[in-house]
């Protein structure tokens, strides 16, 4: 292998990926490399994702993310009979944050 970053994943028996890591550039004076990011995931029976690293995920009986859970913060979403996203709620932006729109608002941009 080079002497660039390496991505390793691990899969299970279901073809799933269950494990990424990124490793970066050796250091010279150990050969060791960092290691940059780490996620694992989790999946219902069915194939669907539930986890990735500390972020949950409920998922409603047509398959749609309902939930979003993570260590502090939280997302919601509802459906309408179609499957289109009618309401949308997540944390508000703090001074700094990418997280984009601040607290709840439907997919019109009109805040409740």
């Amino acid at each position: 292998m080079g002497s660039g970053p390496v991505l390793t994943q691990q899969w299970d028996a279901a073809h799933r990926m269950i494990a990424q890591s990124l490793w970066g550039v050796p250091a010279p004076t150990t050969g060791q490399a960092p290691l940059l990011q780490h996620r694992t995931y989790q999946y219902r029976p069915d194939g669907n994702v539930t986890a990735i690293g500390d972020r949950r995920f409920a998922l409603d009986r047509a398959e749609h993310v309902t939930a979003v859970q993570a260590r502090d913060w939280a997302e919601r979403y509802a459906y309408d009979t179609t499957g289109n996203i009618t309401e949308a709620d997540w944390p508000v932006a703090r001074e700094g944050d990418d997280a984009g729109l601040l607290g709840a608002a439907n997919t019109h941009g009109e805040r409740w």
